[in-house]
């Protein structure tokens, strides 16, 4: 990762084979297909583009009247035919992807959002184009041709693209992506991808605003939201009993302060700093690593400094700032 940072992010593409499973956890086309069919009132993460020009919506969907709806069939015929399908923010109703986009987060530094984007044909949808974000392709099925231009392409004759698909001389880089494959596109390169003829799945990961260098210095990214219904809305905040689970919901850094007889400690994340104890080092240390935690595996952490009371006043100071997230352990 020392290498990635210094020689490739933010300035230069990097393309690396990988197992044909790697990243066979984060989504399958079963998997897609649920997805589409319990979201199919959220007209809006739905896009088709085929040959650099978008569809329009009313060619799939019902647009008109109280309830907008994607029709499945009228969806699919236009896939036959060549379109590409996109599916934005997979990460919001997908929870594989929603640990795959916070650990983006929490690394780079920076919002993070990830697309579905699904093809058929030798057809390319979205046309030559650079995003304002940082960019990584993994290639879940099928392949998919993936073509670089760097920062400009004023000498480039895109005529045959707009006609035939077929793209332009002078790239920069021209693979064909299998499954297992990851593709890193740095901010303002010009790209374009064409499908090769076959189903082929990936995925598109976004990185808006990171930091230059990621570090430990704490981050300006906001974070999710999280709820930790109903507890949280009680003025007790946390559960009866142990039986529930603790998560920290932000990327969080500790400056110790000795500038009081009992110390305190700070906690910056998401661009705000939050002042406590000095006894909470003991309860943000466990939990920095990202898993949640039984409130009981929690109290053994701190290694008999805290008692289990201390340690559920400390967790409810950080539920209440919304820096942690609870529930049941049966939920899990």
């Amino acid at each position: 990762m020392d290498e990635f940072l210094s020689r490739y992010w933010l300035s230069q593409h990097l393309f690396c084979r990988g197992a044909a499973d790697r990243f066979s956890a984060l989504l399958s086309w079963t998997a897609l297909n649920d997805i589409l069919e319990h979201h199919w009132r959220e007209t809006y993460r739905f896009r088709l583009a085929c040959q650099g020009r978008d569809l329009e919506p009313a060619s799939y969907a019902d647009l008109e009247g109280a309830i907008p709806r994607i029709r499945a069939k009228d969806l699919t015929d236009q896939l036959r035919l060549g379109a590409t399908l996109s599916f934005d923010g997979a990460d919001e109703v997908h929870e594989p992807l929603r640990r795959l986009a916070e650990s983006f987060e929490a690394f780079f530094q920076g919002g993070t959002q990830v697309n579905i984007y699904a093809g058929w044909r030798a057809l390319h949808g979205l046309d030559l184009h650079r995003d304002n974000q940082e960019i990584f392709i993994l290639q879940l099925d099928g392949r998919k041709r993936w073509l670089l231009y760097g920062s400009s392409v004023d000498e480039v004759n895109r005529s045959e693209l707009t006609d035939r698909s077929v793209p332009p001389c002078g790239a920069l880089l021209d693979q064909i992506l299998g499954p297992g494959d990851l593709l890193y596109i740095p901010r303002g390169c010009y790209h374009v991808a064409v499908p090769m003829n076959e189903p082929a799945l990936h995925l598109t990961v976004g990185v808006k605003n990171p930091r230059a260098r990621p570090s430990e210095a704490g981050s300006d990214c906001k974070p999710r939201p999280s709820f930790s219904l109903p507890w949280s809305a009680t003025s007790q905040l946390l559960p009866a009993g142990g039986d529930f689970l603790v998560r920290l919901t932000v990327h969080a850094h500790l400056v110790m302060h000795g500038d009081s007889a009992a110390g305190a400690v700070e906690l910056l994340a998401s661009g705000r700093r939050y002042r406590f104890p000095q006894s909470m080092r003991a309860i943000i240390e466990p939990l920095r690593h990202g898993a949640p935690m039984q409130i009981g595996q929690l109290t053994d952490a701190v290694g008999g400094e805290l008692d289990e009371g201390a340690v559920r006043l400390l967790v409810g100071m950080l539920l209440k700032h919304g820096l942690v997230a609870i529930r049941a352990r049966d939920d899990e």
